[in-house]
């Protein structure tokens, strides 16, 4: 039986991520109340409850397509909030564990972030999801669905992006192209996704001013870029298709400024 003090493989135990059950209770609790609410649409619409208002096909209609958004949209709060509730994440000094599946440092390959909140009293809605995978094509997902997410994700990034960086600098320095899933960088310059047209896009460094972290996407920018442009964002790349964002917009400032080494 292996310790919770102590891993074989990965060493002394340092943090506990359990799962957040208030979490999954919130979001499950919304969705019954708005399936409760979708149906008391449809009861209205089939006349069992009778408004003092007139009434006809076009508004039973509408009472229908309503209570039937409302319920979809509930069962998706309820079911969703139960689906992304845990793993139960143990943090040790050579890597983690995530349920059962053993994830040590050495071993993670990349790492991705989707980070969206929006603030509905009562209602919690969030779309944020992290991803590791293993360089053995294991992955792991998890949301605030665990316990203080966002610092299980900041620890992970810590213990990972130097070996990162440093090997995306050794490949870069050695002429190779350096590899972050949607988005590349080699000698000539970055090559993307485009997140509006989908279409892959490649910028030289002697026209690159750099990129930006702008939560859901990652900002191209161009020397000489126009303040319309900079302000309708004409080249953006989807943060969650990125693998280590953080090593990705770190090298790219250290090519560019190479680059440029006098401004």
């Amino acid at each position: 039986m292996i310790s919770a003090e102590f891993h074989p493989e990965l060493g002394k135990h340092i943090a506990d991520y359990p799962p957040n059950y208030a979490y999954t209770a919130r979001r499950v609790l919304a969705g019954v109340l708005l399936v409760i609410l979708g149906i008391g649409f449809v009861l209205v619409g089939l006349n069992v409850f009778r408004l003092p208002i007139a009434k006809g096909l076009w508004e039973s209609i509408a009472a229908h397509a309503t209570g039937g958004i409302f319920a979809a949209s509930g069962l998706f709060f309820a079911v969703d909030g139960i689906r992304s509730t845990g793993p139960r994440v143990q943090v040790y000094e050579g890597g983690f564990v995530a349920g059962r599946d053993v994830f040590p440092w050495d071993c993670i390959e990349a790492f991705f972030l989707l980070r969206a909140e929006l603030d509905t009293p009562g209602i919690p809605v969030s779309l944020t999801e992290y991803t590791v995978r293993c360089d053995d094509g294991r992955q792991v997902r998890f949301t605030i669905g665990v316990c203080q997410a966002e610092i299980l994700a900041a620890t992970i990034q810590e213990r990972i992006n130097p070996r990162l960086l440093a090997k995306a600098r050794a490949e870069f320095v050695g002429g190779k192209q350096v590899s972050f899933d949607d988005a590349s960088i080699d000698a000539e310059g970055l090559k993307f996704a485009d997140l509006a047209s989908g279409r892959t896009k490649q910028v030289g460094w002697n026209e690159l001013s750099g990129v930006e972290a702008g939560g859901l996407s990652i900002a191209v920018r161009r020397i000489g870029e126009s303040t319309l442009a900079r302000l309708a964002g004409a080249d953006r790349i989807a943060t969650c298709k990125v693998a280590n964002p953080t090593v990705f917009l770190t090298l790219v400032a250290e090519v560019v400024a190479a680059h440029r080494p006098n401004v």
